[in-house]
């Protein structure tokens, strides 16, 4: 099991929340190798996404590009 961990703002919060939804349906769900992802925010509006891989050969998203490009651009990541 992999465990990955990133850190990361959102430069417009607005909206972000829908965006995080579609991307763990329409990516994360269709990611063959992950086993579970947790989505957290803090009072300061850090983010923290957390991954569990089944190895290290399946971690790759999958899923639609569109919201997996939209989600992507939408943060800054910080770890």
């Amino acid at each position: 099991m992999i465990i990955e961990v990133v850190s990361f703002t959102v430069a417009r919060a607005e909206g972000f929340e829908a965006l995080n939804d579609r991307y763990q349906e329409d990516v994360a769900y269709q990611s063959r190798g992950l086993a579970r992802r947790t989505v957290a925010r803090n009072d300061a509006g850090l983010w923290i996404d957390i991954r569990l891989w089944a190895d290290d050969a399946s971690r790759e998203m999958a899923g639609d590009d569109s919201v997996r490009r939209a989600w992507d651009d939408a943060g800054e990541i910080d770890s």
